[in-house]
């Protein structure tokens, strides 16, 4: 398992960005820093043709490249993504089950992370997520 696919696993937004300085991946870092939200940067170095070849192939030609849980994928700064990202949201595992506490406090049961998260999403957005 990939740095990527382990902060995928983990429920934690992932940041492709280039070595060099990008203005539109500084922007997406202080939006996400400023909701509060945790990410993990992974920085693809120009001769990395395995990650840009893969990331080419998923359609993207510009960093940032922002994979979020329960947004998906997207390139470039997007605040109308970021909006759609649910910062209060944390899991652990306990009792031989998986719990989501959302942002209001409310804790919810599942037997695998997609479906206490599902339950959490469920309650805290009953209209769904803003896409």
């Amino acid at each position: 398992m990939n740095k990527a696919e382990k902060a995928q696993a983990d429920g934690i937004v992932v940041v492709f960005s280039p070595e060099e300085s990008c203005v539109q991946c500084n922007a997406t870092y202080r939006a996400l820093d400023a909701k509060g939200i945790k990410y993990r940067t992974i920085t693809v170095p120009e001769d990395d043709d395995e990650t840009r070849g893969m990331l080419r192939e998923l359609g993207f030609m510009q960093f940032p490249i922002v994979w979020a849980p329960r947004v998906g994928y997207w390139a470039g700064f997007r605040p109308d993504k970021i909006g759609g990202i649910h910062r209060d949201v944390s899991q652990s595992y306990r009792d031989g089950m998986f719990w989501t506490r959302c942002s209001c406090g409310d804790e919810f049961a599942g037997s695998d992370p997609d479906d206490a998260d599902a339950a959490a999403y469920e309650h805290c957005f009953p209209e769904g997520v803003a896409r």
